[in-house]
Order: C-alpha cells, then structure tokens, then sequence
C-alpha cells in the first residue's frame, strides 16, 4: 500500500488498537519499565522515546511509523506513564534511562535499532547512542534539545520570557519574588513536598506553562481540569522539574563534546523553524558537527511548524522512507 493511501489527517499512519505484545520489564531501584512492540513483527527495529521527561507514550505514538516496514519498539521511561511506581525518583537519571534501554532490546533480543526520538526523546537518543554505539543502526531525531544550558536559559527567559511573557509572569507569580529569576526549584520543591493541594496546583501552573510553549497557543483549561488530578499530570510536571533542576544529570554540552563518539551511522534531523521549546540553533549545531565528521546527514528544517505538526511528520516519514532501503 502507498504512503498516500496510509496515512491520515494529522501526518499519522492508522490507529493500532493493541500492541503485538508488551509486558513490565523489572530494572534498578525497583522500577518497572512498561513496554510494547507493534508494527511488522519482522520489519526493521525502531525504537521511540517519548518526551518529557515524564510524557509517556500514547496510542498515538504508535502510528509515527509505517506499520508495515517497522518494527515498532515504545517504552514507559521510569515514573511515568504505565511504569511503576509512578512520580518515582528514586534512581531515576538519564544514566538510568540509558541502561534500561540497553536492557529492553537485550531483552528483546534486538541487536541493532534505529533510534527515534522527539525534545527529551532526542536528548536521550543520542546520550544512548554515544554509550552503546555499537547497538544503533540509525538515528532520527525531532525537535532536538542537546540539554546544555543556553537552552535552559532561552527556555525559561528567551521563548516564554520574551514571545510569551503573559505566560511567564504567570508560571513566576507562583514562587516568591525571590525566587521568580528561577522558580524550578521552589516548583520542585512544592511538587515533591507540598500539601496535596499544593502538588496539584503547581503541576497545574506547570503543564499551562508547557503546553503554551508547545502548542503556541493557549491551552484548554477546560480540558486540563479534566487532567489535574491525574498521575500522568503530575509525572509530567515532577519529572521535568527534577531533571531540569539537576541539569539532566549530564556533564554541560555532553553531547556536543562527545559527537565523535556516536557511531557512523546515517542521522536525520527534522526541526520546526519556530520551535519555542527546542531552540533550532541546537539542531543545527549537532548537524553542523555531524557534517565535519564527514557523516551521513538528512537534515530537514521545516519553516512554517514549532516544537511538531504535521509537516515535520510527514518530513521525518519521508526521511525514515529514504532511510530504509539502505538496510
């Protein structure tokens, strides 16, 4: 079946009710990492990494890749989603994430993966790729956050500071006066600490701040009341806070630093112009580093899309498309 005939509106391939097969995989510090396999049971191995930190996967995941080349891999990272415990953050770093990911395709007896990931996704993508080379096939990233400072600072005082101050001075107006040039820690601090009341207001402030950023437009309040008393909420809001106060528990520009280290395999990049998350000034450094490195690179800027939308799934198919025959 061709492309056109497979995909709908909105850039995704048709809804898969159930995975093929999932379970819990037991890793470190008492986790449970939830993980599933849909697609071509025989197709090329793609693994997707959700966002967040915290996001989770959904059903909608599953439909980014042609079911009927890929192989398609989706896990829960740990605390979030289907995982268990939920909100735990108990050995729970990027290191940890790595090695989980590690473990899953051990399990799975996956020797060689192409690695999809999209903002927290790319980050980890990539910190996995420069620690287990030799597992990685291909590389296809979206979105692209290097987890470096400068990004930080254009996240907090660039993108929502300056194109959304009235979002801004909002999610600040939470903290002290004191605190409002870096409310991140006195939010995690609430988050983890707080009264219940509390937890579930500033994981309310801090998703109303994030979704403004990613949808570049004003949630739904409404359908976010819907969602405040949810784990998934709150993992989302935790998470992001713990792993942003802790500066992802990478060295600073890690992977910059590191580039060489990634194995020679070909990488796609695919990111929206107006990007108020996920700085493009990141993308295009990784792939002007990957250019010296005289490596395969689809590098596909796409100028009319944010953090996602439509055109950047129909650019990163594409890319994966010409990706393909070369397995």
């Amino acid at each position: 079946m061709r492309r056109e005939q497979m995909r709908k509106a909105g850039g995704l391939y048709p809804p898969i009710a159930e995975p093929n097969r999932s379970g819990f995989m037991p890793v470190s510090g008492g986790h449970e990492i939830y993980w599933e396999e849909c697609g071509n049971p025989d197709g090329q191995p793609i693994l997707f990494l959700h966002g967040g930190p915290g996001g989770g996967i959904t059903k909608e995941d599953r439909q980014w890749f042609d079911p009927q080349k890929w192989r398609i891999i989706l896990f829960d990272q740990r605390g979030c989603g289907q995982s268990t415990p939920l909100c735990e953050l108990k050995e729970n770093t990027t290191w940890d994430l790595v090695e989980d990911i590690w473990q899953l395709l051990k399990m799975l007896e996956i020797k060689k993966v192409t690695l999809y990931g999209c903002s927290w996704g790319s980050t980890l993508a990539l910190v996995y790729a420069i620690k287990h080379p030799s597992t990685v096939k291909a590389i296809a990233i979206q979105g692209v956050y290097l987890g470096t400072t400068w990004e930080d600072i254009f996240y907090r005082h660039g993108a929502a500071g300056h194109f959304y101050p009235e979002v801004w001075e909002r999610f600040a107006a939470q903290v002290p006066e004191e605190c409002r040039n870096d409310p991140f820690p006195y939010y995690l601090q609430k988050l983890q600490h707080g009264t219940e009341d509390e937890k579930q207001h500033y994981a309310y402030e801090w998703n109303r701040c994030d979704f403004s950023l990613v949808t570049a437009e004003q949630p739904d309040e409404t359908e976010m009341d819907d969602d405040i008393h949810s784990f998934k909420f709150m993992a989302m809001a935790l998470l992001e806070a713990y792993y942003f106060v802790n500066g992802c528990f990478l060295e600073e520009n890690f992977i910059l630093n590191n580039v060489a280290r990634l194995p020679r395999v070909p990488m796609i990049i695919v990111q929206g112009r107006f990007d108020c998350q996920c700085p493009p000034k990141a993308a295009y450094l990784l792939a002007r580093a990957w250019q010296k490195l005289d490596r395969i690179l689809d590098y596909r800027p796409v100028e009319k899309e944010g953090h996602d939308g439509e055109e950047i799934s129909r650019q990163l198919d594409l890319g994966l498309d010409a990706l393909h025959p070369r397995f």
